[in-house]
């Protein structure tokens, strides 16, 4: 067994008893997480696709054209009624993992003159 595979069952556990929140997995590690708790403990969880609908099937990780069961669509200017009440459980993995296992949100490459400025927490601020 690798180190994914454990972090991976991992992560699907925070997502246990998540029935009435909206499950919002970012990255790959979190996304195979969150569909692993949705196809083996957790399937009443509510999972968005990444984008704005709530699929009530497991997707396949890198297939676009596979099909959708949608439950429900989640326009943007909805998402911050979730958002603030307190039913959204967001688990997002780093762009980048440095040597010592550091995870970077901030940008690619070094700090003192990074490649890439990304998001960071000025996107994310609940975190």
């Amino acid at each position: 067994m690798r180190r994914a595979d454990i972090c991976v069952v991992q992560i699907a556990e925070c997502f246990r008893n998540d029935a009435d929140i909206l499950c919002n997995p970012i990255g790959i590690s979190p996304i195979i997480g969150g569909r692993l708790a949705k196809a083996t403990f957790a399937n009443e969880v509510v999972m968005t696709d990444a984008v704005s609908v709530l699929a009530a099937n497991i997707l396949p990780l890198g297939d676009s054209s596979a099909e959708r069961v949608i439950e429900s669509y989640v326009p943007y200017r909805t998402i911050f009624d979730i958002v603030w009440s307190g039913r959204r459980h967001v688990m997002m993995g780093a762009t980048q993992i440095d040597q010592f296992g550091n995870q970077n949100i901030a940008a690619i490459g070094g700090y003192e003159k990074p490649k890439v400025q990304l998001l960071g927490l000025r996107e994310h601020r609940e975190i």
